[in-house]
C-alpha cells in the first residue's frame, strides 16, 4: 500500500503555507483584474475543502447543444454527489471565470450555437482577456483550465482526454501544450488518457522528458482513451482514490510547481464500443495519408472522419468518459482535501484557531428504514395484532438532525462547524468519510464499548414516518464543557448564528444558549423528537428568548402543553384551526422564540413571529413521488440557516428556499439530496418561477 512519508510531512506543510499565502496574494492582485471566482470556489479553497476543476471546450466546441446542456449539469452532480465542488471554468467578459453557474452555462453553449464561442489554449490567454467583444466567449482547453485552476488555487482537474503530440508531429512539429502545463501547474489532470488519434508512445516520451508524474489507474498499462489498452506500458500505478491523494501530495511536498496526469480507463462495459471507435480512428488515420493530408489539417479530418464512421457511438463514449472521470476526480479531491488540511491524520477537519460563520451542534448516526408493504398499515394502531409484516430494510448512511443540518448547511457554505459525537468503530469512520461537505469536530473519544448512534425508522407505505427505535446514548458526550471548549476558538466578529438539535442534554444547551447571548448572535433550536422538544424550555433563562424553533405539529403541541399547562388542538386541513392556532402561539409562545416554522408534512408550513404569519403548502402534490420523509424537514432547516443568517434573505423568501430543498429531499432516499447546491438559489427568478407551485395565505 501506498502511503506518505513521515520525511515528507514537513515539506507538505511548508507547502501548504506557501500555497496559502499565494493564493490570497493572488485574489488580491492579479485574480481581482483578470479572474471571477465564484463565492462557492473561494469559499471552497480559502476553507481546504475538494473542488474540481472541469473545462469548458467540450462544452463550446465538442457536443451537439442539448447535450452539451446536460454534460455540463450531469458533470456538476457527479462532482457534488461524490463530495466536491464544481469548477466550471470559461472566459466571458474580459475574465477568467472559475466556477460557472447554470446561467453562464446556458450562455456558453448558446454563443456556441451562433458561432460566437472559441477555443483557447494557454497561449491564447491575453488575447482573449482583451477581447472587447461582448458576445464573444472562450472555452478553455486543458492547458488553459489548468492554468486557471492552478491560479485560483484548485488542484484538482478532471476531462475527457489529454492533447500530446500529433500524429506526423516530426514533420509538423504540432504538439499539445497540454503537456506543458502539465509540467509546469501543480494540477493532477484526471482523463481516460491521451486522446487515442494522437501518437500515444511519443507522448508518453514528451512527457518523461518533461519529468510529469504519469500514473494509470487499477492497471498497468496506459489507457487510449476509448480503448483500454494503447499497447504502451504505463509509467506508473494507483489503484485507489487514496492512492492518487497520496501520490499527488508527495509530488506536491517535494516539487510543488510540478503537476500529474492520473489516466483513468475506460469502463470495461464500453470497451466494445471503445474498441469499434478505435478501428475507425486507425480508418481515418489511412485515409489521411492516402488523401495526401496533413499537418494542422490531419486531426480536424480524422474527427470528422471519424464521427461519420460511428455515428454518435463517440460522442456518446466522449460523455461517459468524463462523467467516469469526473467521479474518480471527484474521489481523489476528497482525499487530497484530507491530507493537505491535516497531514498527520487527525479525523476533526479544523484547525485549532477557526472562524466559522455557522456553528452545529448535535447528533450523527446512520440511519435505517424500514419501509411496510400492506397497504391498511396507515398507521401504528393497524400494527396490530402483533406479527411479521412484509416490507424492506436499507441503510440509508448517515443521519441525525443535527448531521443532516450540518451537510445541508456544508453544501452550501464551508464556513461552519459541526460539533458531535461518533465512536470510533466501523459506521463513524465511515460517517466521516463519506460526508466531505461536512466540517466535523467531535467531542472526545468515548470508552471503546461505545456505539456510533443508529436510528431505525419505521416507515408506512406511502412513505411516511410511523415510529423510530432510536440507539443514541454517544450523544452524551456533546457535553457543555466540550461546546465551550470549542467556542472559546471561534473569531467572534464572524459568526451569524449557533443552532443545535434536541440530542443534546439541557445543560449543554444551556451553555449553547448562553454563548450565543455572549456572542451576540441568535439561537436555533430544532426540538428534533416528542421526548426532546421540551429540553429547550429548561435550559433558557427567563429573560432570554431564542431568534427560532422548527418544531413539526406533534412537539409543537407539547411545548405550548408545557409552556401554557393546557393542551391545544391544531387540524393542519382546517382554516379556522390553523388561524386559532397562530393566535395562541402569538399570545403564548413568541417569549420562548422569536420566531416559529411549524413543519406539518404534506400539509406545509406555517411560519409565526410578532410582526407575520403564513401557511405555505406543501409543493409535493403526487404522495407516490415521494421517496423518503426522513431528512426532509432537516434539509429544509439548514437551508433556511444558511438563507436567512448568511444571504439575508427575508424571512418569507427564506421559507420559499427551504421548502425547495425540502422537495428536493423528498424525492430522494438519502436524507440530503446529492442534488442540493448554492446554484439553486443563486437564480432567483427560477426559484420565485418555481414557488407558483405552492400557495401563500396570510393568517
Amino acid at each position: 500500500m501506498f502511503c506518505l512519508r513521515q520525511l515528507f510531512k514537513p515539506a507538505l506543510k511548508k507547502y501548504l503555507t506557501t500555497q496559502t499565502h499565494q493564493f490570497k496574494h493572488s485574489i488580491s492582485t492579479a485574480a481581482s483584474e483578470f479572474m471571477c471566482v465564484s463565492e462557492e470556489v473561494r469559499e471552497a479553497v480559502s476553507s481546504g475543502r475538494a473542488v474540481v476543476a472541469l473545462e469548458s471546450t467540450i462544452l463550446t466546441h465538442g457536443l451537439p447543444p442539448e447535450r452539451a446542456l446536460k454534460l455540463a449539469a450531469d458533470a456538476e452532480a457527479t462532482l457534488r454527489s461524490n463530495g466536491a465542488i464544481p469548477a466550471t471554468i470559461a472566459i466571458m467578459d474580459s475574465r477568467i471565470r472559475v466556477g460557472l453557474s447554470s446561467v453562464d452555462i446556458e450562455r456558453l453553449i448558446d454563443a456556441s450555437v451562433k458561432g460566437n464561442a472559441k477555443k483557447v489554449a494557454i497561449r491564447d490567454l491575453p488575447f482573449a482577456l482583451n477581447c472587447k467583444d461582448s458576445g464573444r466567449v472562450f472555452g478553455t482547453t486543458v492547458s488553459a483550465t489548468s492554468f486557471a485552476a492552478n491560479l485560483s488555487g484548485v488542484r484538482v482537474f478532471a476531462t475527457g482526454g489529454t492533447g500530446g503530440v500529433h500524429r506526423g508531429a516530426e514533420i509538423s512539429m504540432d504538439v499539445s501544450s497540454d503537456l506543458l502545463a502539465l509540467q509546469s501547474l501543480p494540477v493532477a489532470v484526471v482523463s481516460a488518457g491521451v486522446k487515442s488519434i494522437l501518437d500515444i508512445p511519443k507522448t508518453l516520451e514528451v512527457l518523461e522528458a518533461k519529468g510529469v508524474t504519469i500514473a494509470s489507474v487499477g492497471t498497468d498499462i496506459f489507457p487510449a482513451f476509448f480503448t483500454r489498452n494503447s499497447g504502451c506500458k504505463s509509467p506508473g500505478r494507483v489503484d485507489t482514490p487514496e492512492e492518487a491523494a497520496k501520490l499527488f501530495a508527495t509530488s506536491l511536498a517535494i516539487r510543488p510547481t510540478s503537476g500529474m496526469l492520473l489516466a483513468v480507463p475506460i469502463p470495461e462495459n464500453m470497451q466494445a464500443v471503445g474498441e469499434a471507435i478505435a478501428q475507425a480512428i486507425e480508418q481515418a488515420h489511412i485515409e489521411s495519408i492516402q488523401a495526401n493530408i496533413s499537418g494542422a489539417d490531419v486531426t480536424p479530418f480524422m474527427l470528422e472522419r471519424v464521427r461519420q464512421l460511428t455515428g454518435d457511438a463517440s460522442l456518446e463514449a466522449n460523455v461517459h468518459l468524463v462523467l467516469n472521470n469526473a467521479k474518480f476526480a471527484a474521489q481523489t479531491a476528497v482525499r487530497l482535501a484530507g491530507i493537505l488540511n491535516d497531514p498527520s491524520g487527525n479525523r476533526n477537519r479544523t484547525s485549532k484557531k477557526h472562524s466559522p460563520q455557522i456553528i452545529i451542534v448535535g447528533g450523527s448516526n446512520v440511519d435505517m428504514a424500514m419501509k411496510l408493504k400492506p397497504e391498511k398499515l396507515k398507521t401504528t394502531k393497524d400494527i396490530y395484532p402483533p406479527a411479521s409484516y412484509p416490507g424492506t430494510l436499507e441503510t440509508l448512511g448517515g443521519g441525525g438532525v443535527g448531521r443532516n443540518v450540518a451537510e445541508a448547511v456544508g453544501r452550501l457554505s464551508p464556513s461552519h462547524l459541526f460539533l458531535t459525537a461518533v465512536s470510533n468503530d466501523f459506521d463513524g469512520k465511515n460517517l466521516f468519510e463519506q460526508h466531505p461537505f461536512i466540517s466535523w469536530k467531535t467531542a472526545p473519544a468515548p470508552l471503546s464499548s461505545s456505539r456510533t448512534a443508529k436510528y431505525i425508522g419505521v416507515l408506512n407505505p406511502t412513505g411516511e414516518l410511523l415510529f423510530g427505535v432510536a440507539d443514541m446514548d454517544i450523544h452524551k458526550q456533546v457535553t457543555a464543557d466540550f461546546v465551550e471548549s470549542e467556542l472559546q476558538n471561534i473569531e467572534p466578529p464572524n459568526l451569524k448564528v449557533i443552532f443545535s438539535d434536541g440530542n443534546v442534554n439541557v445543560e449543554t444547551l444551556e451553555k449553547l444558549v448562553s454563548l450565543a447571548q455572549s456572542h451576540k448572535v441568535p439561537f436555533w433550536y430544532e426540538p428534533t423528537d416528542l421526548h426532546k422538544c421540551t429540553k429547550i424550555i429548561d435550559a433558557i433563562k427567563h429573560d432570554c428568548t431564542i431568534d427560532a424553533i422548527s418544531p413539526n405539529l406533534t412537539e409543537l403541541k407539547a411545548i405550548f402543553e408545557r409552556v401554557v399547562g393546557k393542551k391545544i388542538e391544531v387540524d393542519p386541513t382546517s382554516t379556522s384551526s390553523l388561524t386559532n392556532c397562530v393566535g395562541e402561539m402569538k399570545k403564548n409562545l413568541l417569549s420562548l422564540a422569536t420566531n416559529w416554522i411549524v413543519k406539518m408534512g404534506r400539509h406545509g408550513v406555517i411560519f409565526v413571529n410578532q410582526d407575520m404569519s403564513y401557511h405555505f403548502t406543501s409543493p409535493v402534490v403526487d404522495q407516490a413521488s415521494i421517496a423518503s420523509v426522513s431528512g426532509a424537514g432537516d434539509t429544509s432547516v439548514g437551508v433556511m440557516i444558511y438563507l436567512h443568517y448568511m444571504k439575508n434573505w427575508p424571512w418569507k423568501k427564506t421559507l420559499i428556499g427551504g421548502m425547495r430543498a425540502a422537495e428536493l429531499s423528498l424525492g430522494c432516499k438519502n436524507p440530503v439530496p446529492d442534488t442540493l447546491s448554492v446554484s439553486i438559489f443563486e437564480n432567483e427568478h427560477e426559484l420565485e418561477r418555481w414557488s407558483e407551485k405552492i400557495k401563500i395565505r396570510e393568517i
